[in-house]
């Protein structure tokens, strides 16, 4: 039975097709420097050029403690960390707990570094997450459904500022569920509605300045910071005493129709996380 599962599956997924993937983007010494060997000549993003259009402005600016959380310390936070099913998810948000897990985890540190460039030094603003060369290609998009305090619909997290800007209005449940194959094909019964989400999280990777420097490198970068940022958030959410599920399957194209960034084409979607 199960060499029947095997065959069944490797029908859809060849994994020659994967290998040779994998082969062709291997950093071999020969091709090293060509393909992945970082440039000295791009920039650093302007981050007081870093607009999105917004009708309000909302800026985070508490500073919190370990009293503020539910689950206290390190090992019990890392312990606890697990995956919630779409149906299981239970937490119940408020614009408080949205304001420390978009700042913890994916805040400015207000401590800066300068790097030399040209005839300037140019300031960076360090975050709470590492990031290839300090570029920070992953932009934080969320669509808020069920926060207590927050207008449901699109809002950008601004980490300069630690600030959140609304896009665009509230959508439907179904509409919702449409961009993300788990819930409009049904793939799985225990998770097939987004009817208890207080909120999705979308990581978008902003490639114009990345790619310049580090060439294909930047995506596999990219998805790197994703993955910091995703811990980072289940962390958070798991010393609030609340519910998360990363998400990687994605409808890209309506994500993005959804954000306003699909006509860019260094902005693509790579990652997600449900809060509940």
């Amino acid at each position: 039975m199960m060499e029947n599962v095997i065959k069944d599956s490797l029908e859809f997924h060849n994994f020659n097709d994967m290998f040779e993937l994998l082969t062709k983007e291997e950093m071999r010494s020969v091709g090293w420097r060509l393909n992945y060997s970082p440039r000295d000549d791009y920039e650093f993003p302007e981050y007081a050029k870093d607009k999105t259009n917004d009708e309000e402005k909302l800026i985070f600016n508490k500073e919190f403690s370990e009293s503020d959380f539910e689950v206290k310390g390190l090992v019990d936070t890392l312990l606890n960390r697990e995956s919630t099913l779409l149906n299981e998810l239970k937490g119940s948000w408020n614009l408080e707990d949205l304001e420390k897990l978009l700042v913890l985890s994916a805040g400015r540190r207000w401590k800066d570094r300068d790097y030399p460039r040209a005839d300037k030094n140019v300031k960076v603003y360090l975050r709470t997450y590492p990031s290839g060369g300090s570029l920070y290609p992953i932009k934080i998009y969320f669509y808020a459904n069920k926060i207590e305090g927050l207008e449901a619909g699109f809002y950008y997290f601004d980490p300069v500022d630690n600030s959140i800007r609304r896009l665009k209005s509230a959508i439907s449940l179904s509409e919702l569920e449409q961009l993300f194959p788990m819930t409009s094909l049904k793939l799985d019964v225990r998770s097939e509605t987004m009817e208890k989400s207080a909120a999705v999280v979308f990581m978008v990777a902003d490639f114009k300045y990345s790619f310049r420097k580090y060439g294909q490198l930047s995506y596999r970068l990219a998805l790197l910071e994703a993955g910091h940022i995703g811990q980072n958030m289940q962390l958070v959410v798991t010393a609030l005493g609340k519910d998360s599920l990363p998400i990687c399957g994605l409808f890209h194209e309506r994500i993005e129709q959804a954000l306003g960034i699909r006509k860019n084409k260094f902005q693509h979607c790579v990652y997600g996380v449900v809060l509940g």
